[in-house]
């Protein structure tokens, strides 16, 4: 009784294996897409490749997630299986820190200096930076120094012009300017700046927040 109880459950499992691993009792039938506001689900699935109509344990879902990841405006991506018969696909878009200005658009740029998006229209709730190049650390830099700003001094910001990641400055409301310099120490060049605006000028200079001038 007992050797035939082990056998019946050996045969089972076995056949649970093969339908798993071979047969097309839990095959791919369907993608489920989880997206955004850029990326289309169109898009995810032309570079995802999903395996439809083959065993759903042996779709490769590491490797599916790094193909989606490639998609510019994608940050990250997972991909898990959904027995019996799904593949989920979960996109996490970029965020834009700032928008970099081009002569027929802007560009939207991400905290890791990554340009993921552009638009012939200025989102008015983004800084918006004017570069030399898009180097990624310039773009950075960028992203840094504009993340660092508090609301007292964004408000009053019209450009952030950065001609190196040295040499990063702000165009303020009135005609005044801040040279912000390089993008070390931003949270405490944020905090000098707050309190070097009280004084009227029409030059302000943070690059050392040890020794800021106004004049």
């Amino acid at each position: 009784m007992a050797a035939g109880v082990a056998a019946a459950a050996l045969a089972l499992t076995g056949l649970l294996v093969w339908a798993l691993w071979f047969g097309s009792l839990f095959a791919v039938q369907q993608v489920s897409v989880s997206t955004a506001k850029l990326v289309t689900r169109d898009e995810v699935l032309a570079v995802a490749k999903v395996p439809l109509n083959s065993p759903l344990i042996r779709v490769n879902t590491e490797a599916m997630a790094a193909r989606v990841a490639t998609i510019r405006a994608v940050d990250s991506a997972s991909v898990q299986r959904a027995f019996p018969h799904t593949v989920e696909i979960t996109v996490t878009e970029r965020t834009a820190v700032y928008q970099r200005k081009i002569a027929d658009g802007y560009q939207w740029v991400d905290s890791k200096g990554v340009i993921f998006h552009t638009v012939k229209v200025a989102n008015p709730a983004l800084e918006t930076a004017q570069t030399s190049g898009v180097s990624n650390r310039l773009l950075a830099d960028v992203g840094t120094v504009v993340e660092a700003l508090p609301s007292r001094l964004s408000t009053q910001v019209s450009l952030v012009v950065a001609t190196s990641p040295d040499t990063i400055t702000l165009n303020l409301s009135g005609g005044r300017t801040m040279l912000w310099g390089s993008a070390e120490q931003s949270e405490l060049k944020a905090q000098v700046a707050v309190a070097l605006l009280s004084v009227e000028a029409t030059n302000y200079d943070v690059s050392s927040p040890a020794n800021p001038t106004s004049k």
